[in-house]
């Protein structure tokens, strides 16, 4: 599939999904090898909070549960609360190769003119850009986000005012997405500093921004709607297994916490699965938004099909 070409609203839509049609299998598969031990890592944790939380509320329902939650403070605070920072810090590495796998990728694959490369390159390359990763999240985190809020929160109220502005708070949404996308696939490609990359990102946004924002933002409220749909179910499952444990449902304590710990870990995996997939949809989108600037201003395929008829010739 050609990176650096010309989009329109309906190509920007159709290629997202085209990509996924012909390259899916590879971009997924190695986004599930090198973020796979974080996603165990996380349903690990997500097993133990949920047995914890069984365990707690089978105390409230059926007496104690105050007491029992102070019992687990004092013989465990202080462990506790070291689990919970490691987890934090843990939590933000593991963040930083999700979201960057995707502006990785694209760079390797338009590097190596399709998907002709490896899990050992792309980790190759998460860590010669590791020290450009950090800079841009303290960048943003420390000198951006406040602005962005603020920025994102204002121009949300503008839109809810009126009954059809509402719609448009997914393309208010979709902004700030391609503008983080956007400096960060600049900023790896070693061309630009970090502040050039960020004026380098709000260009990509203004070309043709009916068309780029406007396709994310509909994608952006397609995700939403999927994960709402996957969250309501969600909710039903929970909801079921919290009333196994109800003195009503008359079962034994022990088999119903059993089904509340499975039926919370296992809608947690599917609705985290379908987050992930959503979000690297937008990303792929995104992606494809940031090439097609390229090649409009900087005409890199043009240049490369002219080269290539020259050297024929």
């Amino acid at each position: 599939m050609e990176l650096f070409k010309s989009r329109d609203f309906s190509s920007f839509f159709s290629d997202t999904f085209d990509f996924v049609k012909f390259n899916g299998k590879h971009f997924f598969k190695h986004y599930l090898i090198i973020n796979g031990i974080f996603l165990m890592v996380l349903m690990t944790f997500m097993y133990f909070f949920s047995k914890f939380y069984a365990n707690l509320l089978t105390s409230s329902l059926y007496g104690g549960g105050q007491s029992e939650f102070e019992t687990f403070i004092d013989n465990y605070g202080p462990i506790a609360i070291v689990l919970v920072i490691l987890f934090f810090f843990f939590a933000i590495f593991a963040g930083l190769v999700s979201y960057s796998f995707t502006p990785i990728y694209f760079r390797l694959y338009e590097e190596n003119s399709g998907p002709n490369f490896s899990t050992k390159e792309i980790l190759a390359s998460f860590k010669s850009k590791f020290g450009k990763l950090i800079i841009f999240v303290l960048v943003s985190v420390f000198l951006l986000s406040i602005p962005t809020i603020i920025a994102t929160g204002i121009a949300v109220f503008i839109v809810m005012i009126t009954i059809v502005g509402i719609l448009l708070i997914p393309v208010v949404l979709a902004i700030p997405m391609l503008f983080f996308h956007s400096m960060l696939m600049e900023y790896i490609r070693g061309e630009k500093g970090i502040f050039d990359s960020m004026g380098y990102s709000f260009s990509v946004i203004g070309n043709k921004f009916v068309h780029a924002v406007g396709c994310l933002g509909i994608l952006l409220f397609m995700s939403y709607i999927v994960q709402l749909g996957f969250g309501f179910v969600q909710s039903i499952f929970t909801g079921a297994g919290i009333y196994t444990m109800t003195p009503e449902a008359q079962m034994d304590v022990a088999d119903s916490s059993a089904i509340m710990i499975t039926v919370m870990v296992v809608t947690y995996a599917i609705s985290f699965v379908v987050q992930t997939f959503c979000g690297l949809i937008l990303q792929i989108n995104q992606s494809l938004v940031f090439y097609t600037y390229k090649e409009e201003t900087e005409h890199i395929n043009t240049n490369s099909v002219i080269d290539q008829i020259g050297a024929g010739e």
